[in-house]
């Protein structure tokens, strides 16, 4: 979006409440650094009809545009740089003149631009550089009188825009409500002095000058983004320059031969936009093509349209315009209708091309239409009706009841709710009186004499549209263009990496030279070493202030960077090992203690019932004694060791022994887990054995004891007596205590509990003393983990599994 849009945008956008029915008319004064613009913007509340729906919205409408191309705020910085630079050469102190050296004329331009803020608010200041060149001091006093003077061809030209912008929209001052400085231009005093004669009222100065324009464009850019939503307003730019659309067209017969050149208007001076128009070209039997231009600029002046440079925008060449005529020759041609639009960015384009042709069908020809699709409808509902039919038929031909008996069921239920529903067929008749009164009139139409219908036809042409203001770039060209789009990215990528090494080598350089100061990096180093550094600071400070610039390379700030690193390395590290070696220190005592805890607990735990082997925790105390005398010897070592030397005892060490403590504790524990593991599994298997045992001879009891009583049973009687023994078995293996019962299903289930309790109890015994790895995982897991427990025994693997 254009600078004046944005800004008006900007100044709407927080005045939402002060826009109302009623036009305001706002001047927005736009010096800036470079030029002047002067923008007349109509600011009131509007309805737009979207999605089917009527709202109102604030619009902000360009009206009039008036521009100074030259004039801004820094030709007043550049005429009082010379002005300096013209000092500086009388005081005659070099033979050198200033303009010769661009290092000391950019000292010289920031001195000026320094002047030119102070004397907008004060009427005197001083202009003093330190060693300008050749270490040469200037001060010279300024005052606002010289200021303007230097610049006083300019103040003349500051009115012109305003002017221009007021022709352009056919408006006077006193159709303006307000005007509002925009731009840090317009900070001059003299600037505003002369605006509050011209405009003959109170400046606005209540719009952030420097902002206001990138503040509007991102207000814009979040309401057309997706990923945003904000309180809609409509923007509507104007057309600056006036663009016509050119053609040829072949003279008829009686006009006589060759073609007439002709020009329409498309848009004109100050025309609203976005917006689409359509242009029609009549009597053209083939392919043409027409050109869009800017027309009529005379008015701004040769050297204004100078900067224009090629007035030719876009040619169009539209295909098949003969192909379409032919298509429809029976029917009457109203020419080619071309479809352009200009979108928010101001950018023209042609949309879209057609041939459009009318034809006209008479009352006979209307009636025989409605006739044939009559027919179609009512062919239509017979085939739907025959469809629906067979669905309810069988093949016999009897129809059949559509209704089962849970349909019929719920027809019932329906019958029921009638009552609810007289409501509904009460509005159901209102609605269908009223459908009934439209027929009535429909058919009252019909019965009148038809008129002759107008049906429009539309063809769809090809179009080759080529940019003429703008010219493409193609072989050696685009080569050219391409290798020098590639060296300006190097050199930005170059300039990234430049500017990265130097706030890198800027911070490395003031954290180092403020370390030196403080009391760990001071008993750290030696008197020597600290002077040491503090001169290769102050060197590359030096050569930062005084030398360093635009034209220094990467290589000269890694290279000095390198320098520091390097010098401070070994005081660094000192300072580490220094800061970090108490806590180390603290880890390994307590890795210490804590593996004197494992001892204990685990020294009642050797032997055959135990976890541990006696050779195995002697090992571990020996690895203990050994780390807490190596800890004790090095801490004395290093208690008379020089601060500012490297230390006898490193963190590393100290981790490293912490580590190896921690790895035979581990290494202790997972063992202990693995062999409890083992022992629970063996423990289980055998009470499984005995369980299974004692069911065996439960079973021989039973058969004895049936053997000998029932001695008139039936074979019948025995074999279901057996099956009831076999369903007693598989329990009895499965984890019951005691001897199973035969006589109901309930003593089964009966066993299974008394066997979980007795269970519990002893493996509560078995754990009751301490044990170093109660606290990890069961010991279960660990077993699956041995190879040797990966596959039970024969005899006991679906008791093992039960439990």
């Amino acid at each position: 979006m254009s600078e004046p849009m944005s800004v008006a945008l900007n100044y709407g956008m927080f005045r939402r409440k002060e826009i109302n029915g009623t036009v305001r008319h706002m001047m927005l004064y736009d010096m800036g650094a470079s030029d002047t613009t002067v923008s007349i913007v109509a600011y009131q509340i509007v309805k737009t009809k979207e999605k089917g729906f009527t709202e109102t919205h604030p619009q902000a409408q360009v009206l009039g545009v008036g521009y100074d191309r030259t004039l801004g705020g820094t030709e007043i910085t550049f005429r009082l740089r010379e002005y300096l630079a013209d000092e500086f050469d009388a005081l005659k102190k070099t033979k050198t003149p200033v303009r010769s050296v661009p290092r000391a004329m950019g000292k010289l331009l920031k001195e000026a631009e320094r002047v030119k803020l102070i004397l907008s608010a004060n009427t005197d200041c001083y202009a003093q550089i330190e060693n300008v060149m050749e270490d040469i001091d200037f001060k010279v006093p300024v005052s606002r009188d010289q200021l303007y003077s230097l610049v006083s061809d300019m103040w003349e030209r500051v009115n012109k825009p305003v002017q221009m912008a007021l022709d352009t929209a056919a408006m006077t001052m006193d159709s303006i409500d307000q005007v509002i400085l925009v731009g840090g231009g317009s900070r001059v005093p003299k600037v505003q002095e002369i605006l509050t004669q011209f405009v003959g009222r109170e400046l606005g100065k209540n719009l952030n000058t420097d902002e206001s324009a990138a503040m509007g464009a991102v207000y814009k850019a979040a309401d057309l983004s997706s990923g945003f939503k904000v309180k809609k307003f409509i923007t509507k730019d104007a057309v600056v320059l006036p663009i016509d659309v050119v053609f040829e067209r072949e003279l008829e017969a009686d006009e006589g031969e060759g073609a007439k050149k002709i020009r329409r208007t498309l848009f004109s001076r100050m025309n609203p936009f976005p917006q689409k128009k359509i242009m029609t070209f009549n009597k053209h039997i083939k392919d043409f093509t027409f050109h869009v231009n800017y027309q009529d600029v005379d008015y701004l002046g040769a050297s204004e349209v100078s900067y224009l440079g090629n007035l030719e925008i876009s040619s169009v060449l539209v295909k098949g315009v003969k192909e379409a005529l032919d298509k429809n020759e029976k029917i009457e041609t109203k020419g080619v209708k071309a479809h352009f639009s200009m979108d928010d960015s101001g950018i023209l384009s042609c949309t879209a091309l057609e041939s459009v042709f009318e034809k006209t069908i008479s009352p006979e020809e209307q009636e025989k239409l409605e006739a044939e699709t009559e027919a179609i409808k009512e062919d239509t509902w017979s085939k739907l009706g025959d469809t629906i039919s067979q669905f309810f038929s069988t093949e016999d031909g009897k129809d059949i009841d559509p209704l089962s008996e849970g349909d019929k069921a719920k027809e019932e239920k329906k019958d029921d709710k009638k009552d609810k529903k007289d409501k509904k067929d009460k509005k159901k008749d209102e609605k269908a009186e009223k459908k009934k009164e439209k027929d009535k009139k429909e058919e009252e139409k019909k019965k009148e004499p038809k008129k002759p219908k107008i049906e429009t036809v539309k063809e769809d042409l090809e179009m080759e549209e080529s940019r003429n203001d703008i010219v493409a770039l193609s072989g050696d060209s685009y080569d050219k263009a391409k290798s020098k789009l590639e060296v300006l990215d190097k050199a930005d990528r170059e300039r990234e990496a430049r500017e990265t090494a130097l706030n890198e080598l800027q911070s490395f350089l003031f954290d180092l030279q403020d370390k030196m100061y403080q009391d760990e990096y001071e008993v750290a180093s030696t008197e020597d070493e600290r002077e040491k550094i503090k001169n290769e600071c102050s060197t590359i400070s030096e050569w930062l202030d005084e030398e360093a610039g635009v034209d220094s390379t990467l290589e000269d700030y890694t290279s000095r960077m390198k320098i520091l690193k390097e010098g401070s390395a070994a005081l660094f590290a000192r300072v580490r090992e220094h800061r970090e070696r108490p806590e180390a220190l603290d880890m390994l005592t307590q890795s210490i203690s804590n593996s004197r805890e494992f001892l204990v607990k685990s020294s009642n735990m050797t032997g055959e019932d135990g976890f541990f082997k006696e050779k195995e925790l002697e090992v571990m105390e020996k690895k203990v004694v050994e780390v807490e005398k190596w800890m004790e010897e090095k801490v004395a070592e290093q208690s008379g060791q020089p601060l500012n030397e490297m230390p006898i005892l490193t963190v590393s060490l100290i981790y490293q022994k912490t580590q190896d403590l921690d790895s035979e504790i581990k290494f202790l524990v997972s063992k202990a887990k693995m062999v409890k593991a083992e022992k629970e599994r063996a423990r289980r298997l055998k009470e499984a054995e005995e369980k299974k045992a004692a069911a065996d001879e439960a079973k021989k009891a039973k058969k004895k004891k049936k053997a000998e009583e029932g001695s008139g049973e039936t074979a019948e009687e025995e074999a279901a007596e057996e099956e009831e023994a076999e369903s007693v078995d598989e329990p009895a293996g499965e984890g019951s205590g005691e001897n199973p019962s035969v006589e109901n299903p309930e003593s089964t289930a009966e066993t299974k509990e008394d066997f979980s309790t007795k269970s519990d109890t002893k493996s509560a015994e078995d754990t009751d003393q301490t044990d170093p790895t109660e606290s990890s995982e069961d010991p279960s897991e660990s077993a699956k983990k041995d190879p040797e427990d990966s596959e039970p025994s024969e005899g006991s693997a679906d008791q093992h599994t039960e439990l």
